[in-house]
Formats: C-alpha cells, sequence, structure tokens
C-alpha cells in the first residue's frame, strides 16, 4: 500500500486553520485510512520551517509522499 505523507502549514489556532486542518484529516480518513501520515507546522511558532518551503499564504498544504511533491493553498 502506498504510504501519503502530508504536511499542514498553518498561522496560529484560528478558526481557518482549524477548520483547514479538520477538512485535511476527514478527506484522509475517507480516501487513505490507516495510510497516511499528517504533520501540521505553526507557521507563527517555527517561521524557519515555512520559510524553508517557501510558504507564502496559510493554511498550505504540502503533500511530501508519494512523488511528486505537490502543494495546495486555502482550507
Amino acid at each position: 500500500m502506498t504510504r501519503f505523507a502530508f504536511r499542514l502549514y498553518v498561522a496560529g489556532r484560528t478558526a481557518r486553520s482549524l477548520a483547514a486542518e479538520a477538512n485535511l484529516r476527514i478527506l484522509c480518513e475517507s480516501f487513505l485510512p490507516g495510510g497516511y501520515e499528517l504533520e501540521v507546522i505553526d507557521a507563527v511558532e517555527q517561521p524557519a520551517r515555512a520559510e524553508e518551503q517557501r510558504i507564502l499564504a496559510t493554511p498550505t498544504v504540502l503533500r511530501l509522499a508519494p512523488s511528486p511533491q505537490r502543494r495546495v493553498i486555502g482550507d
């Protein structure tokens, strides 16, 4: 089974950030039950990590695996 890895960048614990995380978790559980990893990074608390990936807007989700890497902006 292909394992998916996602990284979600948010800015604080705002309603929009929480909605983006909830939406992504619902999608993953619906389509990839048990076959995914999700890391949530708060760009306010860890700006260097957001800068490293050139995150310009939040929420942004990166699909890290499988390749190729993809990016989606918005909740």
